[in-house]
């Protein structure tokens, strides 16, 4: 007797584990449907709409004494806060991305931006000096779906 009670035990938790992980499963493909990342190369000096209140151009991008800098204009239709941890430095598909510290907006350290057009300058260490270096920002414009602008020296 006490040999079936442990089988029947063992099946009614194999079974809700089974149960379990189909509904996990439903709730993963329902919570990832349509889930979409596009990627936007940008030319330099070129305006892009990085988000319905702010509009982004790359004037420069450059290495000086270990560390990467890019200066940026952004145009603010009102005072917002500027997000730079999507900010990222793009070195190369096996080099993971770096992120930015605070940036010097409008010659001061802050992540306000005024409304109008605001002066950015962002740097960052890199890791490795013989690629490419470029300034990658993702926008996560409506659930589900990102936008990764990258900004080219072109």
């Amino acid at each position: 007797m006490n040999r079936k009670k442990a089988i029947l035990f063992g099946l009614a938790i194999l079974i809700g584990v089974t149960c379990f992980l189909f509904w996990n499963k439903r709730n993963v493909e329902s919570d990832y449907r349509g889930f979409r990342i596009t990627t936007i190369s940008v030319e330099k000096n070129k305006f892009v709409p990085i988000s319905k209140k702010l509009v982004m151009q790359v004037t420069g991008q450059y290495l000086n004494k270990n560390e990467y800098h890019a200066n940026v204009i952004i145009q603010a239709k009102t005072d917002s806060s500027l997000s730079i941890a999507n900010w990222y430095l793009y070195e190369g598909p096996t080099v993971t991305p770096n992120q930015f510290g605070t940036p010097i907006i409008n010659g001061a350290s802050t992540h306000v931006l005024s409304k109008g057009t605001n002066i950015i300058k962002a740097n960052t260490n890199y890791q490795v000096e013989q690629t490419k270096h470029n300034l990658v920002v993702v926008s996560n414009y409506t659930h589900g779906k990102y936008r990764l602008f990258y900004f080219t020296n072109r």
